[in-house]
């Protein structure tokens, strides 16, 4: 059964990607190839193929979540928390063009930020962004992240959600 993550946006929710959700997924990042890789990331995404967005969706380890953004039920984003150690998450996300600016994503990761620390026991999340990506830093600052690293590549941030601190 898919786990379903309601959010504080009307018609808004999180829903466990699965493998079958593969062809809908592929359909919405060729639609959004442009709008994905304008920064250069996201490009290995969208270069996948049905089949590896399959078998990505399938390897989720036990506390990783694979969520669809489905606004009145229609696929319009994805985001991901990974823990590569116990109480730490990696959060990422991203959106169709046709729907950023509205704050879906924003009340999307609150949600699923708030199911980790309540369900999951997330001490702390972390989240990569490139510097040139004003939307995502805004969205990470307005969430409580803090700028932690200043990489050659991306920026890193983490959010404290109480307990030990550590750095994943």
């Amino acid at each position: 059964m898919a786990l379903r993550i309601e959010t504080a946006v009307s018609g808004l929710d999180l829903v466990t990607l699965r493998a079958q959700d593969a062809d809908v997924l592929y359909a919405l990042l060729k639609q959004n190839r442009a709008h994905s890789t304008v920064r250069g990331d996201y490009t290995e995404i969208v270069a996948m193929s049905v089949q590896e967005i399959a078998d990505e969706l399938r390897s989720a380890q036990c506390h990783d979540l694979r969520m669809g953004l489905y606004y009145h039920q229609k696929l319009v984003g994805r985001v991901d928390l990974n823990s590569p150690k116990l109480g730490t998450f990696v959060l990422g996300y991203w959106i169709d063009a046709a729907h950023t600016n509205r704050g879906l994503v924003k009340a999307g990761c609150v949600a699923i930020i708030d199911h980790a620390r309540c369900l999951l026991g997330a001490q702390e999340i972390w989240a990569g962004v490139k510097a040139s990506n004003s939307a995502s830093i805004s969205v990470l600052e307005h969430l409580g992240f803090v700028l932690m690293e200043t990489l050659p590549t991306h920026l890193r941030y983490r959010l404290s959600l109480g307990g030990e601190q550590g750095a994943a």
